[in-house]
């Protein structure tokens, strides 16, 4: 799971930072799993190897509620999406 990561990882770097790669007003999505509880996705539109816009994020919960999200332009190369979620866990039904 790591090698995946780390393979869409150096691919978005790669089409961000590599001098004479034509990254004009492309748009990708942005995929992330926690297996066990959630699963979470963004669009970012880039130009220029610079993030302009992220949109559309949907954040969707495997076990509790997802009770709000926040997407942030943290630089130009940079964007965080911020999950909080309420997890209630059933040890034992009497």
């Amino acid at each position: 799971m790591k090698k995946i990561y780390l393979g869409i990882l150096i691919g978005l770097v790669f089409l961000l930072l590599v001098p004479g790669h034509n990254a004009n007003a492309k748009s990708f999505t942005i995929v992330h799993n926690n297996v066990a509880s959630w699963n979470a996705s963004y669009k970012i539109n880039v130009v220029k190897g610079k993030i302009k816009s992220a949109s559309n994020a949907r954040v969707s919960a495997r076990i509790g509620k997802i009770t709000s999200k926040k997407l942030k332009i943290n630089s130009t190369k940079r964007v965080t999406l911020y999950i909080t979620a309420d997890f209630i866990i059933k040890l034992a039904t009497l």
